[in-house]
């Protein structure tokens, strides 16, 4: 495992470990810029050697010590302050807008086009210059947080505190900045004396990506403020962000992988209270709980299905006839679109013996990272080239894992109730198990939220029941009023 992923199994709860996979190119990349840019004096794109310092310096006075704060879009400006730099300077320039986008979520920005700014520099000087190169492009389709709308107005203050920083270790001994990069403090102080005015965004962001062990990937001043400030109320104890974070529990888990994220549910609510579009959907699902008929409708056959499943999985890990008794329980059920469930039936009918090994690993320490393992068997061809259907289908064989924590996956339901929840969405590079993650969340979310309203739910499979209940179902709701109803795709009242 690299140095900068920590297994939770291993190390105990921390602040803010690396649990999802469309993460890791992120730090891996900014660990890369720390040890061959920061440290050592090589280019992040080529690994060959640069003149750091000269570049640095001709970066200072050519944009920091010559703003253009004019109309125009950030790019084509650069081109035309950077026109009289050297290669060298081009591309750390280039590096630097690359390290600059990096924590920025696929959200916000598209991954391809975060690629495609970043190339636009390397252009400015063709000959002599090197592109990202793939693992690093690879690294732009993931993120860890959507900043606000002063990251993009002020990238020219973001980007000028980046050239700063630069500039700042390359006039450290190579001593002075390995011990300048040894931890957060040491950072922090390193740094202290390079003015950040609008650029905190800038330096929450290098310090997350720095030390994401140490800090969380909270860029907004404003959050950090408006958590530590709830905190304290609660507590009575004023605290570091640092602090708060490594006082909670988990929330966050991907396998043996945990970690603290504070936009995701329980502690996002704790610091930012209810989202309106959560109250308003609790207020439907109440009216649908109360109703009475969802267990008939839509719990207990997955339970049943479920004990089904698990006896079909369990005869064929013992030498039982494994399309047979897989056919048993897919070809009936409506969790797996059937053109999806027959793909699937004909290559385990051709590969019985990695299916078999397949469905093993599905059902070693289920849950989302099981699904993936599970998934690297099973080939991207026909109905099972999308991860809708392959999540589909993982999680309808999950379910006799634990049917009542690990309910079923349809695409439908989880975008819509992701949307009517306001919730996020995964990044480009997520894996099918991540976006079962963020479906989890949504589920807690709903628990989380009927229970402060009165009406505890037992378990996720009775916030799954209601999630797709009111995505999918015509319902009249009783008191909300004769024309105002759920309707598949929006709702009364909301659009």
């Amino acid at each position: 495992m690299p140095q900068y992923l920590h297994d939770c199994s291993a190390s105990g709860p921390g602040p803010s470990r690396i649990v999802l996979p469309s993460a890791e190119g992120m730090y891996f990349a900014a660990a890369r810029w720390r040890d061959e840019c920061l440290i050592g004096n090589n280019s992040l794109f080529s690994g060959q050697s640069v003149d750091g310092g000269s570049a640095a310096a001709e970066l200072v006075a050519a944009f920091v010590e010559q703003p253009d704060i004019g109309d125009g879009k950030f790019v084509p400006k650069l081109k035309s302050q950077l026109a009289n730099v050297s290669t060298d300077a081009v591309q750390v320039a280039a590096e630097l807008l690359y390290i600059h986008f990096l924590i920025i979520s696929t959200e916000s920005i598209r991954g391809d086009t975060k690629r495609d700014h970043v190339n636009a520099v390397i252009a400015f000087r063709e000959e002599g210059t090197t592109r990202i190169p793939t693992d690093l492009v690879h690294a732009l389709m993931g993120g860890a947080a959507r900043p606000g709308q002063g990251f993009n107005s002020y990238r020219w203050k973001m980007f000028g505190y980046l050239i700063r920083i630069f500039e700042h270790f390359k006039t450290l001994s190579i001593d002075a900045r390995r011990s300048a990069l040894a931890d957060l403090s040491s950072f922090k102080d390193s740094i202290r004396f390079i003015d950040d005015q609008t650029a905190w965004s800038q330096r929450y962001a290098l310090e997350h990506m720095l030390f994401p062990e140490q800090t969380p990937a909270i860029i907004s001043r404003d959050d950090r403020e408006m958590v530590q400030a709830s905190f304290a109320a609660a507590t009575g104890e004023q605290r570091s962000i640092e602090e708060i974070v490594h006082g909670l529990d988990p929330n966050v888990s991907y396998g043996t992988r945990q970690g603290v994220n504070l936009y995701r549910t329980p502690h996002r609510e704790k610091w930012k209270g209810t989202d309106k579009k959560v109250e308003l959907y609790v207020a439907w699902a109440q009216k649908i709980w109360q109703l009475g008929s969802l267990d008939g409708r839509e719990r207990d056959w997955k339970v049943e299905l479920a004990k089904t499943t698990g006896q079909a999985l369990h005869t064929i890990a013992t030498g039982g006839d494994v399309v047979g008794h897989l056919k048993k329980v897919l070809s009936p059920s409506s969790l797996v679109d059937y053109r999806a469930a027959d793909d699937f039936l004909t290559w385990v009918s051709n590969n019985e013996a990695k299916a078999v090994k397949a469905l093993g690993e599905l059902t070693r320490s289920p849950g989302p990272e099981s699904i993936d393992r599970f998934l690297e068997f099973i080939p991207r061809d026909g109905q099972l080239a999308g991860d809708g259907a392959r999540l589909s289908l993982a999680t309808a064989l999950l379910l006799a894992t634990d049917v009542e924590q690990l309910p079923p996956w349809r695409h439908t339901s989880a975008e819509l109730t992701v949307r009517l929840t306001n919730g996020y969405r995964p990044q480009q590079s997520a894996t099918a198990g991540e976006k079962y993650v963020l479906f989890l969340e949504r589920l807690d979310l709903i628990m989380n939220a009927m229970k402060a309203h009165g009406t505890p739910l037992r378990d996720r499979l009775d916030a799954q029941a209601l999630a797709w209940t009111i995505a999918t179902r015509h319902l009249p709701l009783p008191g909300l009023g004769r024309k105002e109803v759920l309707v598949r795709g929006s709702h009364a009242g909301m659009t």
